[in-house]
């Protein structure tokens, strides 16, 4: 996680300069900074982990939402999807836990239905950064 924390950080510094937007970058830094307190404090330190992890849930939801603004279709839908599963998920993880069936999957189950979108998100995510050559929502607006 330490290390994931600080690479997410790394590609969020990249991806500012790269793209100029901070509506981006901000959650995306945020998400990295979450990743890594939750390395550096494990279950164990309870508040602190606690504060990171939140971090992380809201911030990588967050994230994928705005992604889209930088992002061209069909990839551009599937952000604010993945990004409103991850969100919805933390929402009912916060406020409807004993419902029956967010019940049924217990913290761990929600927590997964918040954490792994977002974390396979961000795999895409780098992959169509990295496919698209900066053919980017900016770029095929002014050409077209």
């Amino acid at each position: 996680m330490i290390v994931g924390g600080l690479a997410i950080i790394t590609g969020a510094f990249y991806m500012h300069r790269a793209f100029g937007r901070k509506a981006v970058a901000i959650p995306l830094t945020l998400f990295g900074v979450g990743a890594l307190g939750v390395g550096i404090f494990p279950g164990n330190h309870l508040v602190p982990h606690q504060l990171f992890a939140m971090t992380a849930f809201i911030s990588g939801g967050v994230t994928a939402v705005m992604a889209a603004k930088i992002l061209v279709p069909p990839f551009r839908q599937m952000s604010v999807i993945v990004g409103a599963i991850s969100l919805v998920s933390f929402m009912l993880a916060m406020f409807v836990l004993e419902w029956a069936p967010v019940a049924e999957l217990g913290e761990g189950g929600i927590e997964r239905w918040i954490v792994y979108p977002a974390v396979l998100w961000l795999t895409a995510f780098g992959g169509a950064l990295m496919g698209t050559r900066h053919e980017t929502y900016e770029t095929t607006k002014r050409a077209g």
